[in-house]
């Protein structure tokens, strides 16, 4: 897939489709010159239609980008890590000092969830004085009741539709909260173990890598809420939290996201640490993982535990009945006049319980993740770890997928194996024996054997039915971000 910032030619000749058979004469070589290692599975090259198939879907990702920055203020020459910061910090705060007016504010919002059911009871109300103005009354004419009649009925179904409504609302505050403050602590916690992570060494490898594995958590994160929402219409692209230099490592190939979860991600980072020795003797580092792990599971937590959406349903159920059975018994035209805004009150407060219960998706209501994601997905790299990039990610291709962990010759500063150069645990083996591949992780004996299996459970599950394979796939699509990539995290005079 074309990163942002390639022309049209590379776009035409160095697309494949990942997992089939390929050579290594497509290898892009990026701007540092490095080359990069043949990567462990292969492609075919598309035909001339698919490739401008692929061209015109590449295009449209970038101007999704490119208007989801203007609409933020930004430009995709002037994104920082630090900007997309103050940005995610923005949405968050925006939430919470939302205007009354405008074309966004909060009577915009109740007239655009509620104008439909206004617009019924305005019709069904005027219907009612109508025909008791032209001396027809539906209570005493067509139900025989007596003038002044009110069932019983009605009052309990007032109750509880004020009952339901309350519970409702309630039960949606407390839910929001905790998402809310569940993604605000994975945001401070992941970029706490980041800081821990790559100032507790001095070799560019590892800080890739480091990032590498961030980046991949949240994706899985956002894999998980994807499923549990079922949000696969119109999903935000995967590959816009991929950064165009580590597009290329397996780690974000469609097969190894089907297969892994947050637990995988847990147990490789932390025994990627352990073998690069980076724990630190005060435990700093350790409580930074602890917490993040302790986040994630707490925001999975929300995502995982809702109510049945039977008690919104029923809820409307019970509001519209006592709605329309307000105006039919009740004698007074006041009463009457005022059942449309009594109607549009009680739908905008279900439709805010509604979107304060879920809100992962796009509602007025919702906690900014897409913004958080791109936030936390981007990589803080220093100088020299750009010009290594390449190298990095082709060492840790070669190590999750050949369990091949060697690096550069003996005595060379970061090479591997060595001895540990700096920090608390100075003179400790530097070898990676004990880290695990990917395909061992999963149980298989080579590699291949590990996509030809998985290649094959995710064809069953989307013959089935199934549509995580095709949004993974997407990952693959979407091209490398230009909101991450190396071109935008340069400083600017931005504040």
């Amino acid at each position: 897939m074309v990163v942002a910032g390639a022309t049209q030619q590379d776009e035409v000749l160095d697309f494949v489709l990942p997992g089939v058979a390929d050579d290594d004469s497509g290898l892009r070589k990026r701007e540092g010159g490095i080359p990069k290692l043949p990567a462990p599975h292969h492609g075919t090259v598309l035909s001339k239609a698919a490739r401008k198939l692929k061209r015109q879907e590449t295009r449209k990702l970038h101007q999704d980008r490119e208007i989801w920055l203007r609409s933020r203020g930004l430009t995709s020459e002037t994104v920082t890590k630090e900007r997309l910061e103050r940005v995610a910090n923005r949405e968050v705060r925006k939430v919470s000092t939302l205007q009354i007016w405008g074309r966004k504010g909060i009577l915009w919002w109740v007239v655009k969830v509620s104008r439909s059911v206004f617009l019924f009871y305005v019709l069904f109300c005027g219907s009612i004085l109508i025909c008791k103005h032209q001396g027809f009354n539906i209570k005493q004419d067509y139900l025989n009741l007596g003038d002044g009649y009110r069932p019983y009925l009605l009052g309990i179904l007032q109750f509880l539709a004020a009952f339901l409504t309350g519970f409702t609302m309630n039960e949606a505050m407390g839910r929001y909260k905790a998402a809310m403050s569940a993604a605000l602590s994975l945001q401070i916690d992941v970029e706490k173990l980041r800081a821990h992570l790559t100032l507790s060494t001095e070799d560019p490898k590892f800080r890739i890598a480091v990032q590498v594995f961030i980046t991949w958590q949240i994706i899985l994160w956002r894999k998980s809420l994807v499923h549990f929402t079922e949000s696969y219409t119109n999903p935000p692209p995967m590959g816009e939290l991929i950064h165009e230099g580590m597009y290329d490592c397996v780690i974000f190939d469609p097969r190894v996201l089907w297969r892994f979860n947050s637990a995988h991600w847990e147990f490789i980072l932390q025994r990627f640490i352990s073998c690069a020795h980076l724990w630190d003797s005060a435990a700093m580092l350790s409580g930074a993982f602890n917490s993040t792990v302790a986040s994630w599971k707490a925001l999975d937590d929300v995502l995982r535990v809702r109510s049945p959406r039977t008690r919104i349903i029923l809820t409307k159920v019970v509001v519209l009945m006592f709605l329309t059975l307000m105006p039919v018994f009740n004698d007074d035209d006041v009463t009457i006049v005022l059942i449309p805004v009594l109607a549009a009150v009680f739908i905008s407060v279900l439709e805010l319980s509604n979107e304060l219960a879920d809100p992962w998706d796009c509602d007025y209501h919702d906690v900014p993740l897409r913004t958080v994601m791109i936030y936390l997905a981007t990589p803080q790299l220093l100088e020299e770890d750009e010009e290594q990039l390449d190298a990095a990610v082709a060492w840790l291709n070669r190590g999750l997928t050949e369990d091949q962990w060697d690096y550069g010759t003996p005595g060379d500063c970061f090479a591997i194996p060595r001895k540990r150069l700096e920090g608390t645990r100075m003179g400790a083996d530097v070898d990676f024996h004990d880290m695990r591949s990917l395909f061992k992780l999963a149980g298989f004996k080579s590699w291949e054997l590990f996509l030809e299996a998985v290649e094959e459970d995710m064809f069953e599950a989307e013959a089935g039915g199934a549509r995580m394979p095709a949004y993974l796939r997407s990952a693959r699509s979407g091209g490398g971000s230009s909101l991450t990539s190396r071109r935008v995290l340069r400083p600017c005079n931005d504040s």
